[in-house]
């Protein structure tokens, strides 16, 4: 679960009225809507708002694909109760999300707001556009023929936006990293002939990552990355589009780690296999498991897929053997979309949204064997 990182106390099932007190307002004051970072599936919504101490106004959700004339009805936003949040500031608002779209598409949104204080009635437009699916090659790829270690750093080091770097099978020993960055038409992209042919091996190394990336729109593909400390991490921080898809991470400590204000990375269809062995938890007795037991929680940030920023998507990979299967790392991160993964076992959290600020959306998923299967303490 990880020890909470403000006070106490889950902001939305608290419900406080400030009606009555001094210089309470509460007509709703509506202010300029906007969109959180889109993601494949959603759109997160954002109402800034003064007023409505007494928390008794509604906003209502419509949508329509852009340039059609049917509605359909989403969840009401909710008012954000910022007045108990500690530790974060936060704009009074509503907030929600739309779910359920469709890649790459432009939405029209409506927002009704109403207060019977002042006899508010207030529609709101706005309109926003989905992410699509990132690409599988550049828009002009150049590609670099790669066999063995040497070839592999030699390519590495000289990547350039478009480059496809194409692995053939077999093992390539040492630890790795890229220092470029692709564009949005004509990423970089490290991708094996295979996903279970075409190995990285770390050789076991203690404190290793078996592959950095130090850049944007950087894509890793279709290979095996084994034996390290940690599998692969995106160092750069503020690195954004980054991708990895059909990676199949093996005998590490640590999956896929990131760095601050990363923003719309895309880690979809992956297999991440940790060290720790069910049914070692977070609570364990079982000195092979924390050590002593005065040393429960030992393995507590072990995390699999580890996101820092927003507008993140992460789904249908398959995790086992971590100590938090998944986890939003930064504070205030907004609009992240865990979805479709199957957590096999896990040693605290299955997925951990804590101190995220508004519109993570973790659904469809499947938690088997967990010591405690959601975390979000506060959100």
């Amino acid at each position: 679960m990880g020890a909470p990182r403000v006070a106490a106390g889950v902001a939305f099932c608290l419900g406080v009225s400030l009606a009555g007190s001094a210089g309470a307002d509460d007509v709703l004051q509506p202010g300029t809507p906007a969109l959180d970072p889109p993601t494949l599936v959603a759109l997160g919504v954002v109402l800034p708002i003064t007023g409505d101490d007494n928390f008794n106004a509604t906003v209502t959700v419509r949508y329509r694909v852009t340039g059609t004339t049917g509605w359909r009805d989403a969840l009401p936003l909710q008012h954000v109760h910022v007045e108990l949040v500690q530790g974060l500031s936060v704009t009074p608002q509503f907030a929600g999300s739309i779910f359920d779209l469709a890649p790459g598409t432009s939405y029209d949104i409506e927002l009704h707001a109403v207060d019977p204080d002042g006899s508010v009635d207030q529609t709101l437009m706005l309109t926003g556009t989905t992410r699509s699916v990132p690409a599988h090659d550049p828009a002009h790829p150049h590609v670099v023929q790669v066999t063995d270690t040497g070839t592999l750093t030699t390519a590495l080091a000289a990547a350039q936006a478009g480059d496809v770097i194409e692995l053939a099978d077999g093992t390539y020993a040492g630890s790795f990293a890229l220092n470029a960055s692709g564009t949005a038409t004509d990423p970089i992209v490290i991708r094996g002939t295979s996903e279970e042919g075409t190995i990285l091996d770390g050789g076991g190394c203690a404190s290793c990552n078996v592959l950095e990336v130090y850049g944007s729109y950087v894509h890793v593909e279709q290979l095996t990355l084994a034996h390290a400390n940690r599998a692969l991490r995106f160092e750069t921080q503020a690195a954004t589009d980054d991708v990895v898809r059909y990676v199949h991470a093996k005998d590490v400590v640590l999956g896929f780690g990131s760095s601050p204000d990363q923003a719309n990375f895309y880690i979809a269809d992956n297999t991440l296999e940790g060290r720790l062995v069910w049914p070692c938890v977070y609570a364990s007795t079982d000195t092979s498991c924390n050590g002593s037991p005065a040393m429960a929680g030992l393995h507590a940030n072990d995390d699999g897929i580890h996101v820092e920023g927003d507008g993140h998507v992460i789904a249908y990979n398959r995790i086992s053997g971590f100590g938090d299967a998944m986890k939003v790392e930064q504070d205030g991160s907004v609009s992240v979309d865990f979805y479709g993964n199957d957590v096999l076992w896990t040693y605290d959290n299955a997925i951990e949204l804590d101190t995220s600020e508004r519109n993570t959306r973790a659904l469809r998923n499947r938690f088997t064997n967990t010591y405690a299967p959601l975390s979000f303490q506060p959100i």
